[in-house]
């Protein structure tokens, strides 16, 4: 089928989400990589890297804070344990920092929450939860707030993250999806 002249990508979002669904040409690849130059550039002038680290970092503690909320009945009666311990993360711009990861031990099963940055590209962060077998589920912090907004005065949302599946399309984390990724995780289904 001959493609249209209007089936080409508005915007990066636009292209990001074709070629996800699509595979990459090296004509998209070289548009995606002149863009993140160009935005690098710009972005060295204008983004405070501390705020965003910061943001990022607190986005995280907000979340395991919703977490230990979700599992406080499970903690009480002793069937979960939650112990958390810093890792070491490493970002281009914000160089070497850390960031608490969680271990979840259920029935036993440890199930490892750990961040893996905050410069995920089409995302504003990325927490890998690890499984008893090796198993990797995504957490992605997304923002719909303007890009010329402050980190400072953000609203982060975190979704689970599919696979080449575009942010827009991610699903909201609430307790009864995360219960579902910790018993797939866990192998209890």
């Amino acid at each position: 089928m001959a493609k249209k002249q209007g089936d080409e990508p508005k915007d990066l979002k636009d292209l990001i989400k074709v070629t996800t669904l699509n595979g990459l040409s090296f004509k998209q690849f070289e548009k995606i990589a002149i863009n993140q130059a160009e935005v690098l550039k710009s972005s060295k002038e204008k983004v405070d890297f501390d705020e965003r680290k910061q943001w990022w970092l607190d986005q995280i503690d907000k979340l395991y804070n919703e977490i230990d909320g979700w599992l406080k009945p499970l903690i009480k009666i002793g069937v979960v344990r939650i112990e958390s311990e810093n890792v070491d993360l490493s970002e281009r711009f914000i160089g070497i920092y850390q960031a608490k990861m969680l271990k979840i031990i259920l029935n036993e099963v440890e199930i490892g929450i750990v961040p893996r940055g905050t410069f995920i590209l089409g995302a504003f962060g990325r927490i890998d939860l690890k499984g008893l077998y090796g198993q990797v589920e995504r957490l992605i912090l997304d923002s719909d707030d303007p890009d010329s907004t402050p980190f400072s005065k953000r609203k982060g949302e975190w979704k689970i993250g599919l696979q080449a599946t575009p942010t827009s399309d991610l699903k909201k984390l609430d307790r009864d999806n995360f219960a579902f990724l910790l018993s797939k995780l866990a192998n209890m289904i």
